[in-house]
């Protein structure tokens, strides 16, 4: 299926066949004509409005959104947010809860992730219980990280969002091919970022610094809505604070590389996911008033992603 258009000067065409996959799912929307949406769809359409389902209600989730909240359609400056995961306890339930389009997609929402994951046997779906005992520093090996200072903390979550044309084209439209490609995308940068960001805090008697360790322990968590109930895709890479340096010690997770590296990673998800979505035959329009490689699928036209995007009062 190729969604063909022809680039406007704001990187999303005006009309084209993209439209046709989601023209039906948008017509209440867009013209207040009276439609009955297929099952998949009626999550996010009801009464010619988005639906508010249980997606990014809390104020940690206002970084899930791929358009900005001030009223404007267009994609956020960057895919990936990087941002403290608050207490253990409360990020357990919050991120393991049920969140995603269809019963059939329920397989692979959540998995554990990581070389350091591996290591300590975890693999699969997320438990909640023992997320949250890692979060809190209490590790399957027997190793609890304790704080120097105060309480532990929980960890990092690394959110990457998708253009809103993809959403759309995913969950409105029913392509679920692209769904997969945004988990592959996901999982792809979460490597790259092991790889290259993942340090352990390592203290001496004279100072404390930095050591590369490739070893994340990381929950995956895929969710499909923004916190105004709109078809949204992105993936919650929670980071747990613990990693294994060279000596073989457990340690707390030297940050700051998240931070510094976070235009890099966008980079790096954007390229990935842009990649699979051309393999499955769409054309990339790239955002040239964005960075960081930021792109629609051609053919999804200004009026239906406004009509699935947050609008000011």
């Amino acid at each position: 299926m190729v969604a063909a258009g022809h680039p406007q000067s704001d990187g999303l065409s005006r009309a084209g066949a993209g439209d046709r996959v989601v023209a039906d799912a948008a017509r209440p929307l867009v013209r207040g004509a009276g439609h009955r949406p297929h099952a998949g769809q009626s999550r996010f359409l009801r009464a010619g409005r988005p639906t508010h389902g249980r997606g990014c209600v809390r104020e940690m989730d206002r970084r899930c959104e791929g358009s900005r909240e001030t009223g404007s359609p267009e994609p956020a400056r960057t895919m990936i947010s990087v941002a403290a995961v608050g207490s253990a306890s409360d990020a357990a339930g919050y991120y393991a809860r049920d969140n995603y389009y269809t019963a059939d997609q329920a397989e692979g929402a959540s998995a554990w992730a990581g070389e350091g994951a591996a290591e300590l046997g975890l693999s699969g779906p997320v438990d909640a219980d023992q997320f949250e005992k890692v979060l809190a520093g209490e590790l399957p090996n027997g190793v609890v990280l304790d704080a120097k200072r105060g309480e532990h903390r929980a960890g990092w979550d690394i959110t990457m969002s998708v253009p809103k044309s993809v959403s759309i084209l995913a969950l409105v439209g029913g392509d679920h091919r692209l769904v997969a490609a945004v988990r592959e995308a996901a999982a792809a940068t979460l490597v790259w970022a092991e790889r290259n960001i993942a340090e352990g805090r390592v203290v001496n008697s004279k100072h404390q610094a930095p050591e590369t360790t490739g070893r994340f322990v990381a929950a995956t968590f895929l969710h499909d809505v923004n916190r105004s109930g709109e078809p949204q895709l992105h993936v919650h890479n929670v980071i747990a604070n613990a990693t294994r340096t060279a000596d073989g010690t457990w340690r707390a997770l030297h940050s700051d590389q998240l931070y510094h590296r976070q235009h890099v990673m966008d980079a790096v998800f954007l390229s990935a996911l842009r990649s699979r979505v051309e393999t499955l035959g769409y054309v990339a329009i790239f955002r040239h008033d964005l960075r960081n490689g930021a792109f629609e699928i051609a053919g999804v036209s200004r009026e239906v992603v406004e009509a699935f995007s947050v609008r000011s009062a």
